[in-house]
């Protein structure tokens, strides 16, 4: 059902690889070489080819279009990966890369059983938003460590750059977040990522209304640097320097937060968070 196109090899050590399915339907997937995962290797999985969501900085949405992955062609592309890298051990598959996971609901349910019977490994799922599934995943028999791009403090920011904003705005996400978090603790902390975009969400009020949304006992932060995307509508968006990105980073640790900053890895063959263009 799944043909390869391409791989390519980033410089540290990364591979990204280019599928379609059915001769048809382009996605991509990438094995992380990134030091915190030292134990063995994470995988990037896509669940749909294309995205509807139309956030503002990132590739995947601004494809045009959306048809979603069966978990048979997820599970086929996590297998394609572990088999032709022997050397390397898979600790975490991520539905992470091209789409929004919660929009193909059914497909990603049943592929975490699948993969959780396999391969055992840590699955992990990150969403834009999508709240009433977050609800419906809450109570479902696939209990993902949850990841939710939340990028924004504010809601007039957040609908501006992501659509899905204006559809489940940040208090309705966050409720359903704590319902989340509270059937399943085993999962220990939510992770919010925040995108730091250069002079768009970095003020001193957007990273204290950050502390002020968000439960330190609930969720965990991790901070992101924003990746070129090679569309014309990137000028409006600049890489924040990682000395200014520790200072946030600082500012969050004595709001009682745990903090991380999220290495970019394999942006070289654009997979990176937002990269993937199923080019």
């Amino acid at each position: 059902m799944i043909r390869l196109l391409k791989e390519n090899k980033s410089v540290d050590g990364s591979i990204k690889y280019l599928f379609d399915m059915d001769e048809k339907w382009k996605y991509e997937a990438i094995i992380f070489s990134v030091d915190r995962f030292s134990e063995g290797s994470l995988v990037c999985l896509s669940t749909q080819s294309g995205c509807n969501m139309h956030c503002a900085f990132c590739a995947t949405g601004k494809l045009g279009y959306c048809h979603d992955l069966p978990a048979e062609v997820m599970l086929e592309t996590l297998d394609y990966i572990e088999q032709h890298n022997p050397n390397r051990k898979i600790i975490m598959a991520a539905l992470m890369g091209m789409g929004e996971p919660l929009m193909n609901y059914e497909n990603i349910v049943e592929f975490y059983s699948q993969a959780k019977e396999k391969y055992g490994c840590n699955l992990t799922l990150s969403s834009v938003g999508v709240a009433d599934r977050i609800l419906d995943l809450a109570d479902s028999k696939a209990p993902y460590k949850l990841y939710i791009s939340l990028h924004f403090s504010d809601d007039e920011k957040r609908s501006r750059y992501m659509p899905i904003n204006k559809s489940y705005n940040i208090e309705s996400l966050l409720s359903a977040c704590k319902i989340y978090h509270d059937k399943h603790p085993e999962n220990g902390k939510i992770q919010a990522s925040y995108l730091l975009l250069k002079g768009i969400n970095d003020t001193k009020d957007d990273i204290k209304r950050l502390g002020d949304i968000l439960d330190p006992d609930i969720f965990s932060i991790q901070l992101l640097l924003y990746n070129s995307t090679n569309a014309a509508s990137d000028a409006q968006f600049k890489r924040m320097d990682m000395e200014s990105a520790e200072k946030i980073k600082q500012s969050l640790d004595k709001l009682g937060f745990e903090v991380y900053i999220m290495p970019s890895a394999g942006t070289d063959v654009n997979g990176g968070c937002g990269q993937m263009a199923a080019k």
